[in-house]
């Protein structure tokens, strides 16, 4: 498995141990191919999924040496929301919360290499007639290899 893997890994894994995450609400944590029709089944189930995007670099520490290290690190979780077909009694902002409760100022699975930050725009979104999309984004920093 990928680096970039275990940290969508780890985030998902994150969210579900949380005591105050809805834990009826499915997780998606795949790379982008795989996912839109999985996207797509959870909305046509329950009106409303997550999903952990692969991590996005934004920066790099330049060194004479093998090591890569992402000093900047974009974790975008995205929350999908069809109002009119959402069966749970959760909206998209409910789960905006939940994310950052249980997000911020952790390590999930150790892999950081300190505890993550909300970005300081922590919340994007997008909606049109039919469905929210909602992203919260925190920020991260960690070795790829060694």
């Amino acid at each position: 498995m990928s680096r970039f893997t275990d940290i969508q890994t780890a985030l998902a894994d994150a969210l579900r141990a949380h005591p105050e995450f809805p834990a009826k609400l499915t997780i998606l944590a795949r790379r982008e191919k795989e996912v839109a029709s999985d996207v797509e089944a959870a909305l046509g189930k329950q009106g409303i999924c997550l999903y952990v995007m692969p991590p996005m670099p934004k920066g790099a520490v330049r060194t004479d040496c093998a090591i890569v290290f992402f000093d900047s690190c974009e974790l975008r979780l995205r929350v999908i929301e069809q109002p009119q077909l959402n069966l749970t009694e959760l909206d998209a902002w409910d789960i905006l919360e939940a994310i950052i409760l249980a997000l911020q100022g952790t390590n999930p699975g150790g892999i950081f290499a300190a505890p993550l930050n909300l970005m300081p725009r922590p919340i994007e979104s997008v909606e049109d007639k039919t469905t929210r999309v909602f992203d919260v984004l925190f920020d991260g920093a960690f070795q790829l290899n060694g």
